[in-house]
């Protein structure tokens, strides 16, 4: 009885390595949303929406030459990865979905209306920085469970 008990015991933990991760990345997510992901300015005005306003319109953003949204999908895709104990392909996942919207550390300018008029960013903001903090705790999560998995005897 005592060796089935051992023998379970990493697999709970390794459960609950997955949860938090998963919990932490998806709050951290969740919480961007409502917040501003960054700060235009252009025609005399300043512009700063919600990250949840990026989020529904972004997929838009190849139109205009932005392709920073889909890192989204990728960092779903992690997550799902994560949960289902894929980790070398959702490290990779996560890895992409980092390398894509961290691309966006050095754009400068961007459209701003239908016109094709274009704005000078000037900040990227909270939501911005909690959304690249959520892609990485999806890294770092399947990293840790995939050394984790890798270290257990079997």
């Amino acid at each position: 009885m005592a060796i089935e008990t051992a023998a379970r015991r990493p697999d709970e933990m390794e459960r609950r390595l997955i949860k938090v991760f998963l919990t932490v990345s998806v709050l951290a997510f969740v919480v961007c949303l409502p917040l501003p992901a960054f700060t235009i300015v252009g025609n005399g005005y300043t512009y700063s929406n919600p990250s949840y306003e990026k989020l529904i319109s972004g997929w838009l953003g190849p139109f205009i030459g932005v392709w920073e949204w889909y890192a989204n999908p990728t960092l779903l895709f992690s997550w799902l990865l994560l949960r289902k104990k894929y980790f070398v392909f959702g490290a990779i996942s996560a890895t992409a979905s980092l390398l894509v919207a961290g691309a966006f550390l050095v754009r400068h300018s961007m459209i701003i209306n239908e016109a094709g008029h274009s704005g000078t960013i000037l900040s990227k903001d909270i939501g911005y920085w909690l959304w690249i903090v959520s892609i990485v705790i999806a890294l770092a999560g399947n990293a840790t469970c995939f050394v984790r998995a890798r270290m257990m005897p079997t």
